[in-house]
């Protein structure tokens, strides 16, 4: 992508492992699946395929343990917010963005992921089951520009 890249680009990442028995285990309704950290490669590609850059703002919906946002930040310059519903997660990542050199770039957030507002920013990320995705569509969606999406299965 390049400088006229959209101001909100929507990267909707949902890779199934259904036969993983870390996503077998029961779900609570109020939880998007259980937490399962984005394999590193999947990291590197992700944020290559977007385009990542020093004037985005990378949202993370279900940030786990901040590595994408941080990564973001860390190798791309641009600016990111993690949204979990897990404190200690949140916390993890809080400490790991300290860490890393990042926290001036990135914030996480503890809070439901159907309920955040990410209106500011240009790429949104998320890795969780489809039944998740789906119901984060319409909100992905929102509003009247043009979002370019891409799912990987």
């Amino acid at each position: 992508m390049t400088s006229t890249k959209s101001a909100f680009v929507t990267l909707a990442l949902a890779v199934l492992f259904a036969l993983s028995p870390a996503l077998a285990q029961e779900e609570k309704d109020n939880v998007a699946g259980p937490y399962v950290p984005t394999p590193w490669v999947i990291v590197d590609e992700l944020l290559k395929l977007a385009d990542i850059g020093p004037n985005d703002i990378v949202y993370d919906l279900g940030s786990g343990d901040g590595r994408l946002v941080i990564t973001a930040a860390k190798r791309f310059g641009a600016r990111g917010v993690g949204v979990e519903l897990q404190g200690k997660l949140v916390a993890l990542a809080t400490k790991e963005a300290e860490r890393q050199g990042v926290a001036s770039r990135v914030r996480f957030v503890e809070g439901d992921l159907f309920e955040a507002n990410f209106k500011d920013a240009s790429v949104v990320t998320l890795y969780l089951l489809p039944r998740f995705v789906t119901r984060l569509v319409p909100k992905l969606r929102g509003g009247t520009e043009t979002r370019r999406t891409h799912r990987f299965t």
